[in-house]
């Protein structure tokens, strides 16, 4: 029976010795860094600062990615043993919980470490977490509450402005004031109330709305509330606040700033380029009809703006620039339309108006790959020029010559790219052909198949920069080509030089 016994015994020992729960009770109490929270060192020397930026965001949202997975595994009861290896875990994942809004867990780690010196107040105005706020200032952590204002008035929370103001006085860090960030970050979010209630409550400085760049910058983005309220405070404007709403579209603020007693502060030219750059009609048809003589006052401005609504794709405001004749002798307008492949303009450009288009403008479309439009001006040019006498002449005669619509660029350009389709089409219908820059920026590219097609169906060749170029940016497939082609002329020592230069110790 005593043998009996003993292995019964025996088995009981070794099951108990053996408990993956008896174990972690014997490792809680171990002193030094366990293997679950070694990943977390990294953020060993992470301090909490005094005001929230995006540097230390970053960090806890790095934390963040981290954490999640950790705590799936081992469950926040795991946490008491991480703050203790790695004692600036605890901020960031207290912080962690703030910005995920996860009240639990930040309940979870203040009850481990009560009185934590960390910014959360900070962290918790920053994230807009007005439950987490309310939470920190019951349990006096207002460490951070200036910074917590500026954040809460940046967001427009006016009810944790409220909370923090009338924190209980014996709260260290209670705060009556708010600084410039707060209020001029308030100001450009469009907060108009919480600037008023920052000014009328004297949480802040008025002197912090006068910064000479302030108004412009709420004008641009459109906060007509708030720019009518700091006009009527004595703040200043420039024209840059009116041709800043322009471009961006704000037609109330526009029609608001013309408004005002302050004219001889209006617009510049930049007010109508902008609008045309964005397609925002009505704002170009104010603009021409009241603000005439800020903008368009010279004839090259005008035909500026015709040039840059076309090479937009705005055909509305060509349109209408074309009717009130705002835009005479716009040269480049169908070049730059072409450029940015803009077909349904080129098309109209070409029946309403007479200054055409130059070489650039099929150099510039094969550049970018514009292959409908390439086609279409070609195909312009042709009927252009059959349409002459001479040309009418020529074709009677059955004498044909290859037409030149662009230069080499088109091709050059094209392969440089990569657009492979584009460079067969310009080598079928057009005579312009290329030059050696077409392989050796190809190869530079590492378009390998635009330098096979070009070595094989056409004789321009390329050079040693070809292989120079390739080794350069470290394009070893491109180089084993090209080197065993005997197309290719090789390379120079540039070919070595830069590769070392560039790191590839693989070419």
């Amino acid at each position: 029976m005593a043998p009996r016994f003993e292995s019964s015994y025996s088995c009981v020992a070794t099951s108990l010795l053996l408990s993956p729960d008896l174990m972690n009770v014997v490792v809680a109490y171990q002193h030094g860094i366990q293997d679950d929270v070694r990943p977390f060192l990294e953020f060993a020397i992470v301090s909490s600062p005094d005001a929230i930026d995006s540097a230390y965001v970053s960090i806890v949202n790095q934390c963040h990615a981290m954490l999640m997975p950790w705590l799936a595994t081992f469950g926040p009861s795991r946490l008491g043993k991480l703050f203790e290896c790695i004692p600036a875990m605890h901020h960031l994942v207290t912080c962690v919980a703030i910005c995920s809004v996860d009240h639990p867990l930040l309940v979870h780690c203040l009850r481990q470490q009560p009185q934590s010196s960390a910014n959360l107040l900070g962290m918790a105005a920053y994230a807009n977490n007005t439950r987490a706020c309310e939470y920190l200032i019951a349990h006096n952590h207002t460490r951070g509450a200036l910074d917590a204002m500026d954040w809460a008035a940046i967001n427009g929370n006016l009810d944790m402005i409220v909370q923090l103001r009338h924190a209980p006085r014996n709260h260290r860090g209670a705060i009556q004031q708010c600084l410039d960030k707060g209020l001029q970050g308030a100001a450009l979010n469009g907060h108009r109330p919480i600037v008023q209630y920052l000014l009328d409550n004297g949480l802040a400085p008025i002197t912090s709305l006068h910064h000479p760049k302030l108004f412009n910058v709420c004008a641009s983005r459109g906060h007509l509330a708030m720019i009518q309220y700091m006009f009527a405070l004595g703040c200043s404007f420039t024209t840059d606040a009116m041709d800043a709403a322009a471009t961006n579209g704000h037609l109330d603020v526009v029609q608001w700033m013309h408004a005002s007693k302050r004219r001889d502060q209006g617009c510049t030219y930049v007010a109508l380029a902008g609008a045309c750059h964005n397609g925002h009609l009505e704002i170009v048809t104010f603009l021409h009809r009241h603000r005439a003589h800020d903008c368009c006052q010279r004839p090259y401005i005008a035909q500026s703006a015709l040039e840059i609504a076309a090479a937009n794709g705005h055909l509305d405001i060509v349109m209408y620039l074309h009717v009130h004749r705002f835009s005479d002798g716009a040269l480049y307008a169908m070049d730059a339309a072409a450029e940015h492949g803009h077909l349904h303009v080129l098309q109209w450009l070409h029946l309403h108006r007479s200054e055409g288009f130059t070489s650039r403008a099929v150099d510039l479309a094969a550049k970018h790959n514009h292959l409908d439009v390439v086609r279409w001006l070609v195909s312009i040019s042709a009927c252009q020029k059959h349409s002459t006498f001479l040309g009418q002449l020529m074709a009677r005669l059955g004498v044909f010559q290859r037409q030149y619509y662009c230069t080499t660029r088109a091709m050059d350009d094209a392969a440089a790219n990569g657009h492979l389709e584009m460079v067969q089409w310009l080598h079928e219908h057009t005579g312009a052909g290329c030059t050696v820059a077409a392989v050796d920026q190809a190869a530079r590219g590492n378009h390998l198949e635009v330098v096979q097609w070009l070595l094989f169906n056409r004789r321009e060749g390329g050079s040693t920069d070809a292989m120079d170029l390739a080794a350069a940016n470290g394009h070893l497939e491109m180089l084993q080509w090209l080197h065993q082609s005997k197309d290719a002329p090789g390379c120079t020592t540039k070919a070595m030089d830069n590769a070392c230069r560039g790191g590839f110790l693989g070419v």
